[in-house]
């Protein structure tokens, strides 16, 4: 018989903005976890700093989805 939590799937979403230091950190929390997330959405608001190299480097088993948002503040 499958357990129900077999059956869920979880979806981390990281919203950053120039904090590549802290980002590597935050991923690596999530891999020390009972279970593995699904999946990884990394949403970056146009950050000027090597965010970018972070998530594209990061190889430790988790699938990492990155997103570029060019949002305007008020």
């Amino acid at each position: 018989m499958t357990k129900i939590e077999d059956k869920l799937k979880i979806s981390v979403i990281v919203v950053t903005y120039n904090r590549a230091d802290m980002l590597k950190d935050a991923l690596l929390s999530l891999t020390a976890q009972t279970r593995l997330p699904d999946e990884v959405l990394v949403v970056d608001n146009n950050s000027s700093d090597n965010t970018r190299e972070v998530v594209d480097n990061f190889n430790h088993g988790l699938k990492i989805k990155y997103v570029l948002e060019r949002t305007q503040g008020t």
